[in-house]
């Protein structure tokens, strides 16, 4: 084992080879002690770098058999499933349904080589297949639609990885929750949209329009609605929706995992039957998939024809691409307790796009519901994506002459009951009773995505979190404050019967950094509180302290700003003080404020009710506060216990305080009480 004081000395990336290096057969051949020993061993920054670009070949140096059993039977199961949801996904896409199997091949051995997440499952997603309709969907040629749709697969690819290579991967936090929720909210109802057509056995809808106009054909085409083909769409969705509750029966828990494996399977069946009875309508009595070609995809690089017009939503798609796969990733990293690293999930997503896109793959993503699938299957780690691929393999190979007859309604259903998944209404209804903001946040993403558009909605809200963020960043909370009873301090807005203030001294709280960007802002807004201050307490402010417990930062033209308004202070006979500075806040205003002379205050860090204890004696206090203090501090040198009180005295003092102060809140002294004076209890009213 490695001492800890040789473990202290070692730099960063030979922290991460030793971590890496904790199993038997690596500590054998490269032990940790050679690695801290041989810091500039090429043999070390070669391990370093695998480990690094290949985060599987840590997980096989600890692979055991009871974990490879798991691994082979959650990918058995990913696989099917990942077939059955990939016909469907292509059918949102408007292209050739054999792209959606071929996009389950590649990508997701891909993914399981270079991505650092244990149990995401990389295919096709409604997310993605519907952004890739909204691409494509204006050439009428299908063999056209599916050319782009590898196009924007590889164009997809390239721009992950140039968030990678530019380290980019922060730009997924510059989308809110609230703005993520209501796009995704809204890319449900798109869905819904496009699948009623299949659904109801409509033939009159035009594809291409938007929801709206979809929303409008939809409705003025059903009485054309297609009854066996409605029927069998519903079959669907009650086998599914039914085959959840299976989980809490021992003997058919594992039939819930199949569920739309099994609905495409009776569906089929039904299909068959009913075709083969009405054997001279069979073609077009229920719509169904048809010829499909019967092999592995073939090696061939998009065409370069048109891409121009591929690229500008190119990176749109691909930051979808990497929200909707980081977020289930990382939840299912916390609750296996491992740590993921995004710059990997990009590198591993793109390469997945790229890849796939040279062997007839749409764009790709991890999805949530197949990763929640496999962690219940009791998938452990990325071989279970290997097992998934072989599965496909095997599917495109031998069994593609079976889904000849697999019913477009089918398809239909399974992606409507994952859609009504996505609707995210809790959220909003929690956003209503708790943020206003955020709430109309919600609503500008969740309706500019209906009208529209899911590449503009995406665009939206990112649009909205920026400018959300700008608001917050721009306009900063900043408000009086007053004293609690216990000596703390808080904002009085929030504490309006509590929190009692001291004439004379204005303590002015701010929360948020101080930037070139607000602090006009906080500067109009402190001296319209210290006029409306000076107003409500019938006397000219003496004394501001300005509480910096919540101001990260200053720049320059902040502290440029703080130094003019010292100036502009001590010009009208008023102190400046700063109370709660930390780290480069304090070090800043110490150096340009401080040392300059500016202010007349050493200690930055002490809190609001030290500073007001040195500035109390110094602030003239009106007459009947004045008297007010001298009596209370009288009565407590002279009086123990209030308890003791003669009547007489008693009502003596009462008669006093009312006249010289009015409804004023002094407490008479109790038992508890201490026996030194607390100055700024005396004066505060």
């Amino acid at each position: 084992m490695i001492s800890p004081s040789r473990r202290e000395s070692t730099t960063p990336h030979q922290n991460l080879l030793n971590r890496s290096l904790m199993t038997p057969l690596l500590w054998r051949t490269y032990p940790p002690s050679k690695v801290v020993s041989e810091k500039d061993s090429i043999l070390a920054r070669l391990a370093t770098t695998v480990y690094a670009w290949l985060p599987i070949t840590v997980v096989l140096q600890a692979y055991t058999k009871s974990v490879a059993k798991r691994d082979i039977r959650g990918g058995i199961i990913l696989g099917l499933v990942a077939i059955s949801q990939s016909m469907a996904h292509a059918n949102i896409a408007h292209i050739t349904l054999i792209h959606g199997p071929y996009s389950c091949v590649w990508p997701p051995v891909i993914y399981a080589l270079f991505g650092s997440s244990h149990h995401l499952s990389i295919g096709t997603g409604a997310m993605m297949a519907l952004m890739t309709g909204e691409q494509v969907v204006n050439y009428h040629d299908v063999e056209t639609r599916s050319r782009v749709a590898c196009q924007l697969a590889l164009i997809t690819g390239v721009a992950l990885w140039v968030m990678a290579m530019l380290r980019m991967s922060f730009l997924v936090r510059f989308i809110s929750r609230p703005a993520l929720s209501g796009f995704v909210t809204g890319s449900a109802f798109v869905i819904l949209a496009t699948q009623m057509k299949d659904f109801f056995g409509l033939r009159s809808v035009p594809k291409g329009v938007d929801f709206f106009e979809n929303i409008y054909f939809i409705g003025t085409s059903l009485p054309q609605t297609s009854f066996p083909v409605l029927l069998l769409g519903v079959l669907v969705v009650v086998i599914i929706q039914g085959a959840k509750h299976l989980k809490e029966v021992p003997y058919l828990r594992r039939v819930s995992q199949f569920k739309e494996l099994i609905a495409v399977i009776i569906a089929t069946l039904a299909c068959w039957f009913i075709s083969s009875v009405y054997a001279e309508e069979k073609e077009d009595f229920i719509p169904h998939v048809g010829e499909v070609p019967t092999g592995l995809p073939s090696f061939a690089i998009p065409s370069l024809e048109g891409i121009t017009d591929v690229i500008p939503n190119g990176f749109m798609v691909s930051l979808m691409c990497f929200i909707s796969s980081y977020a289930p990733a990382k939840k299912f990293a916390i609750v296996d307790r491992y740590d993921i690293n995004a710059g990997s999930e990009l590198t591993a997503l793109g390469a997945a796009n790229i890849v796939g896109s040279l062997f007839g793959a749409m764009p790709v993503q991890g999805g949530m519901s197949r990763t929640s699938l496999g962690y219940a299957s009791g998938v452990k780690s990325q071989v279970a994506g290997l097992v998934a691929a072989v599965v496909a393999i095997g599917v495109l190979a031998m069994l593609t002459p079976l889904m000849y007859w697999i019913p477009r309604c089918a398809l239909a259903g399974i992606i409507i009951t994952a859609a009504t998944h996505l609707m995210d209404f809790n959220h909003a209804k929690w956003l209503v009773h708790h943020s206003k903001k955020d709430t109309a946040v919600w609503m500008m993403a969740f309706m500019g995505t209906l009208v529209f558009g899911l590449l503009q909605g995406v665009f939206l809200s990112v649009m909205l979190s920026v400018t959300l963020m700008i608001y917050s960043v721009a306009l900063p909370q900043s408000f009086a404050m007053g004293r609690l009873p216990n000596g703390q301090w808080r904002a009085i807005k929030y504490w309006p019967q509590v929190a009692k203030t001291i004439p004379g001294v204005l303590v002015f709280g701010v929360n948020g950094p101080l930037i070139f960007a607000n602090w006009e802002y906080v500067k109009d807004k402190l001296l319209k509180t210290e006029e409306r201050y000076s107003e409500f307490c019938g006397k000219k402010v003496e004394a501001v302290v300005i509480h910096l417990g919540g101001v990260p930062i200053v720049d320059a033209t902040a502290v440029q700003g703080l130094e003019e308004l010292a100036e502009e202070y001590s010009s009208r006979g008023v102190t400046l003080w700063f109370a709660g500075a930390q780290g480069s806040v304090r070090k800043i205003i110490d150096k340009v404020l401080v040392r300059r002379c500016k202010i007349n205050q050493t200690d930055l860090v002490q809190h609001v009710e030290a500073v007001v204890k040195q500035l109390l004696p110094c602030i003239d206090l009106p007459v009947k506060t004045q008297a007010a203090v001298l009596i209370q501090r009288w009565w407590r040198s002279h009086l123990k216990w209030a308890d003791e009180m003669e009547d007489g005295v008693k009502d003596t003092y009462l008669n006093v305080r009312e006249r010289y102060w009015g409804s004023c809140n002094l407490a008479i002294p109790q038992r508890d009480m201490r026996d030194d004076i607390d100055p700024i209890s005396d004066a505060v009213i």
